[in-house]
């Protein structure tokens, strides 16, 4: 009997242990209360130092298409798009280009996979969606690449990305530690994903304006100082 309420005792502890020990977050808890910051509870997700950061006219790995993308401010490109995060810029015509995200929704796990996902529906009734997988990459203490993937196939509309930054790690509150690195890249990681994975969707942002398709592929640019493809 005493070997009994021995045994209860532990499990009684453990249990409360466990119900202690501080979760990472729950993703279905994420919300976003900024441009690019997003609070999971425990943990937040401050994208926020990449605000002014823009990635112009990246090749993606066809070497067909061309797409500049600013993962937390609007900008405005060519005819096609206004207001916009997602651009497809036309190889031989820069002002010919078509919006493919100007709302804003994200799917966090901080655990887990984490996305950004942009879309427009233009005047020609397509949807057009635009996914970008947000990689922790704490090797990159100063840069931020980005890998354009493309469309996932011919004709499909959707389009993929990998951002891959330092200050895509989730921290936990009150502390610049991150919760555990997501993962560690290099700068021509060519990693990629095309569907979100189950997570919170976040408040949508913005709108926009316009047009239509093509793409697929890869390369990588780099960010924080304006130069080469990515400017501040």
């Amino acid at each position: 009997m005493a070997g009994h309420n021995y045994y209860l005792s532990w499990s009684v502890l453990l249990g409360l242990l466990l119900l202690w020990q501080p979760s990472v977050a729950d993703a279905a808890s994420c919300k976003q209360t900024g441009a690019c910051f997003f609070d999971c509870g425990n943990t937040v997700l401050d994208l926020t130092p990449l605000k002014s950061a823009q990635f112009n006219d990246v090749i993606d790995s066809s070497g067909t298409s061309q797409f500049s993308y600013s993962p937390c401010k609007r900008f405005t490109e060519g005819v096609g798009c206004v207001k916009t995060y997602v651009c497809q810029v036309d190889s031989f015509n820069h002002s010919a280009t078509i919006d493919v995200g100007s709302v804003m929704t994200a799917s966090l796990n901080p655990s887990g996979d984490n996305y950004l996902q942009y879309s427009h529906k233009g005047n020609d009734g397509v949807k057009r969606t635009t996914t970008v997988t947000v990689k922790c990459d704490q090797s990159l203490t100063a840069n931020t690449t980005l890998v354009v993937h493309g469309e996932t196939k011919t004709g499909s509309d959707q389009y993929t990305m990998t951002l891959s930054s330092p200050h895509a790690c989730f921290q936990r509150k009150g502390s610049t530690t991150p919760v555990r690195p997501l993962t560690t890249t290099t700068e021509n990681s060519t990693t990629e994903n095309t569907t979100p994975s189950s997570g919170n969707v976040t408040t949508p942002s913005g709108n926009a304006t316009t047009e239509n398709t093509t793409p697929s592929g890869n390369t990588t640019t780099e960010n924080t100082t304006p130069s080469g493809n990515a400017t501040t």
